[in-house]
């Protein structure tokens, strides 16, 4: 995997905190690069990575991606983080946009280690996003093919059908019943995509942990406005300072 590491000044060790891209994403996105550098400039460790079989300069085809795949890349990267000198394991989280907003839950979830946690925009549950974009008909049609190219037409990017069937034996609620970290859920208030409603689910299903929704109105998706992105930065570096921090 590739990855940048911003350490910020001062005798550490340091609160870190790992970033992760959406599905189709990359490091070097301007809303995630944008967190990553307001967490560093926050007094953080900051850690972004491509994650294997997608669009940035990791290893691995598209066609192969899955979220398990994902999940043992985020676990990976977590491992290295907290093994970094600089890194004070004690005070380490997770922040994901979208798909990568699932991928940090679950990952938060299965590790009581990560001291705190925020999710971008982040999906609750993809397969029915995917029917509803694909329609039923396609959605067959991509099973038994066995790949389907992804917009826009043309553009020759295949994703096999494990991506689909990976989703479809993900119990997103079961796993994010187990959290246990301090969980901010940041989301846009004019996504279309990614919507309230997908907050919501992530509020309910938090069990016991300290939980807190953060709608920035009129946001999209990636928060393409500097205003909103903004937001999004001071919003993601001022839960970590009060979680991660002594």
């Amino acid at each position: 995997m590739a990855g940048d590491l911003l350490i910020p000044d001062g005798e550490g060790p340091h609160p870190a905190v790992l970033v992760i891209h959406g599905f189709r994403g990359n490091r070097n996105e301007r809303h995630i690069e944008a967190v990553g550098d307001a967490l560093a400039w926050s007094g953080f460790v900051s850690l972004r990575v491509d994650l294997t079989n997608n669009l940035g300069a990791s290893e691995g085809d598209f066609a192969d991606l899955t979220v398990s795949q994902e999940l043992t890349d985020a676990d990976d990267a977590l491992n290295y983080l907290m093994a970094r000198p600089e890194v004070d394991a004690a005070r380490t989280g997770i922040t994901g946009h979208s798909l990568g907003g699932l991928v940090a839950v679950i990952t938060a979830a299965r590790r009581p280690e990560v001291a705190a946690l925020v999710t971008l925009s982040a999906v609750f549950d993809m397969a029915p996003k995917l029917e509803r974009l694909l329609g039923a008909d396609q959605v067959a049609a991509w099973r038994e093919r066995g790949t389907v190219e992804m917009d826009p037409p043309g553009s020759g990017l295949l994703l096999k059908s494990a991506f689909y069937d990976d989703l479809t034996g993900l119990d997103v609620a079961g796993e994010v019943a187990n959290l246990l970290a301090p969980f901010r859920i940041i989301q846009g208030g004019a996504d279309s995509g990614v919507t309230e409603d997908d907050a919501r689910r992530y509020r309910e299903c938090a069990g016991s942990a300290v939980k807190e929704v953060a709608v920035v109105g009129g946001a999209d998706h990636t928060y393409s406005d500097d205003n909103h992105l903004m937001q999004v930065c001071l919003l993601t570096a001022d839960w970590f300072r009060r979680h991660l921090n002594p």
